[in-house]
């Protein structure tokens, strides 16, 4: 028996299945049960992706793919240590780098009150923009460039900053921080009257700033790596950021840059590994939930074959008879499971896509603000779809090959013998 006659027998034992009432209701529910299942693992797996997706996005737009700590020992003059960068570069992946600078300082209000301690970040502006995607988080004033904003006293601060301050563009800020000790008897005697001096800077607000994280929308000032010299001429840059090119692995540049500069390095997912488990986490587990419900969606397409093998036993029979193979029958009824199960998974898929379409570009679910986004996002890669439509044909063919393989049972003497 050809594979075209057997593909034909199938396609028809279909069609017949389809018009017997109890059967054509089981076809229903193992379509419906399929469809949904397949469509419902669609949406999750576009759902969780674009919240992780997002997520990423929105954590790692202050910071760079790499971060590479500068040790204290380490000179405080930028040209010092330039050589050591310059040696990073002849690694071929790395794109840009640029130092960053921080402190700690105070906020001084109108009525000469400390309100709020802040970090005062150092950043060369030109170069950070080319490590960090910061310029795109500047709410006020927009699409405006890093070093247009960010000179001299002109200052950067977080929004929750300016909202609890009631500052706005133009502001003036008062910063109090304690200045680098020259005279070591004044240092010595501070500490023993316990007590700190604090210098007094004037800064102007030039931008604001929404990242979505609160930690550093509260306490961020973000000014020139001139200025920040300036108040602390000793203090060592913190950090350099690295942004890798193209297509460059960020585990081997990260084992490389330790091995050149004997300096601590870390992807940018290390400051925030918690969040990062914990959506890794959840995207497997629902992924793992509904890939169990599919599993058992499946399971209905099964009892439709072994239900359908009861009901055509003579046939199959007859089939046998006239020289038909085991492997043949069995290859029948499996092309039957799989063309139902290829058809639901399709429009459970294809319904999903609709559905992430509309929510997308129409009617966009808002979230509330503990989110780092504004509406639920969707990635809508055509590759999660295929790999989903894949996923759940491939579980669904063990499971109809199972059911396929009763027929083996099926005594051709005893069918023929007994049942005319």
């Amino acid at each position: 028996m050809k594979l075209s006659l057997v593909s034909i027998l199938a396609w028809r034992y279909l069609q017949t299945a389809w018009q017997t009432r109890a059967s054509s209701s089981m076809i229903r529910i193992a379509f419906l049960s399929i469809a949904l299942g397949a469509g419902a693992l669609s949406l999750a797996t576009a759902i969780m992706s674009g919240f992780q997706k997002a997520t990423y996005k929105a954590l790692q737009g202050i910071h760079p793919q790499i971060i590479m700590e500068v040790p204290h020992s380490f000179p405080s003059d930028i040209s010092n240590y330039e050589h050591s960068i310059t040696e990073l570069a002849t690694l071929g992946s790395i794109a840009a780098w640029s130092p960053n600078w921080y402190a700690h300082a105070l906020v001084q209000g109108s009525d000469n009150q400390l309100e709020s301690l802040i970090i005062l970040h150092g950043i060369m502006p030109i170069t950070h923009a080319k490590t960090t995607a910061l310029a795109s988080t500047i709410l006020v004033p927009p699409h405006t460039e890093l070093p247009t904003l960010v000179h001299e006293h002109h200052v950067l601060i977080g929004s929750s900053l300016a909202t609890n301050h009631h500052l706005t563009i133009g502001d003036d800020i008062t910063l109090l921080y304690v200045p680098t000790q020259d005279n070591p008897q004044k240092q010595k005697k501070n500490t023993q009257h316990n007590s700190i001096s604090f210098d007094r800077l004037e800064l102007q607000v030039s931008g604001i700033i929404k990242t979505g994280i609160e930690e550093v929308d509260a306490t961020f000032i973000i000014c020139d790596s001139k200025l920040f010299e300036e108040l602390w001429p000793e203090k060592t840059p913190t950090t350099i950021g690295i942004t890798l090119q193209a297509g460059a692995s960020t585990h081997t540049i990260i084992q490389q840059i330790k091995a050149t500069t004997a300096c601590p390095a870390y992807g940018w997912e290390a400051l925030y590994p918690s969040l990062v488990a914990a959506l890794k986490l959840e995207s497997f587990v629902i992924f793992f939930v509904l890939s169990l419900i599919s599993l058992m969606a499946s399971m209905s397409v099964g009892s439709l074959l072994c239900m359908i093998i009861n009901q055509k036993y003579i046939d199959i029979a007859l089939l046998y008879s006239l020289g038909a193979s085991s492997a043949q029958m069995t290859t029948l009824f499996f092309l039957l499971g799989t063309i139902l199960t290829a058809t639901a998974t399709a429009a459970g898929v294809l319904g999903a896509l609709l559905i992430g379409l509309i929510l997308t570009f129409w009617f966009p679910i808002p979230l509330p603000d503990a989110y780092y986004v504004t509406h639920v996002p969707l990635d809508l890669n055509p590759f999660i779809f295929i790999g989903v439509f894949f996923f759940v044909v491939g579980i669904s063919g063990l499971i109809i090959w199972w059911a396929s393989r009763s027929i083996q049972n099926l005594s051709i003497s005893e069918t023929l013998r007994f049942d005319r």
